[in-house]
């Protein structure tokens, strides 16, 4: 299993070969430009097993090697992002997503393909920032100056939940 939405430098065992992140995130605040010059693998000792390789993009599908595609499909478009997912057989060497282009991606994942994947961005020190469900819907969390949940939002923007404090005297 791996998982990254490229909040963090940490990559959630991806193997990211450039550690810049753009500033226009699908899921939280950032996501990442795979071009020509940088790639991002999986390590994989694994043979015959299959996996789904998802992600959301601005630009179009990736192209994936070190393994074999089985099935691809296009899901949703939000915001100018497209959803992606690959089912991929695995041959024993490395999971390699490529991009002659610029190719701008968000909440890449890396999961058996019979299993299914929840993934979460937080926020140090605050919070939940963001939830993709294993349908791939999205929910927005934004919190107020001292750090309190007030509102959820879907993938589009539309309110789900608003969260009012009051105190009493």
């Amino acid at each position: 299993v791996a998982y990254t939405s490229f909040e963090s430098s940490s990559t959630g065992n991806w193997v990211v070969t450039d550690a810049s992140r753009n500033v226009d995130g699908f899921t939280g605040r950032q996501s990442f430009v795979l071009n020509s010059t940088n790639n991002i693998s999986y390590t994989n000792s694994s043979s015959n097993l299959d996996f789904l390789v998802s992600y959301w993009s601005k630009t179009g599908p990736v192209n994936i090697g070190g393994a074999t595609v089985v099935s691809s499909k296009t899901g949703i478009a939000r915001n100018g992002w497209t959803y992606y997912e690959h089912k991929v057989r695995t041959s024993g060497s490395n999971i390699i997503l490529t991009a002659t282009s610029a190719n701008v991606l968000d909440e890449l994942r890396l999961y058996p393909a019979n299993a299914q994947m929840e993934t979460y961005a937080y926020v140090p020190l605050l919070g939940t920032s963001t939830k993709c469900d294993v349908t791939n819907s999205i929910a927005n969390y934004i919190y107020d100056s001292f750090g309190r949940l007030v509102m959820v939002k879907d993938g589009d923007g539309n309110v789900l939940k608003t969260v009012e404090y009051n105190y009493k005297n």
